[in-house]
This record gives structure tokens, sequence and C-alpha cells, in this order.
């Protein structure tokens, strides 16, 4: 959802980083990781933590660009 609303801003690089963090580089990391840490939980638990990782990352985009984004608020 994060990732429509820096689309429908125009800050496509911001989009695609949140989409490929969720869809690819977080499931990637997890499969490495987490079974080697949690054995077989770790494979269920690959996609809750790429959901995780994409919120912490979103919520600093969204933190580090709150000042450009209070100009595209209509008030």
């Amino acid at each position: 959802m994060q990732s429509g609303y820096y689309t429908a801003l125009g800050r496509a690089l911001l989009s695609a980083l949140i989409a490929i963090s969720r869809g690819l580089l977080f499931i990637v990391i997890g499969i490495y990781l987490l079974p080697f840490l949690l054995q077989i939980n770790g494979v269920w638990l690959t996609l809750p933590f790429a959901e995780m990782c994409t919120v912490f990352i979103t919520l600093i985009i969204a933190i580090y660009y709150k000042k450009q984004l209070k100009k595209y608020v209509i008030q």
C-alpha cells in the first residue's frame, strides 16, 4: 500500500525500493538466515520476517521524507 502511495506522489525510486525489499530482498535474506537460526520454523517465518523488515524500512523512509511529504498533503 505504501509503495502505491509513493508511486502516486511521483517517487518511483522509493516505491521500487519498498516493492523490491518486500518481494525479493528480505525474502532471500530470510530464506538463508532464518533456517540457520531457527531450523524448519525459520522457513515458515520468512514471509512475516520480510513483511516486518519492509514495514521498518517504510517507516524510516516516511520519517526521513516527512517534510517533503507535507507539500503533497491537501489541507
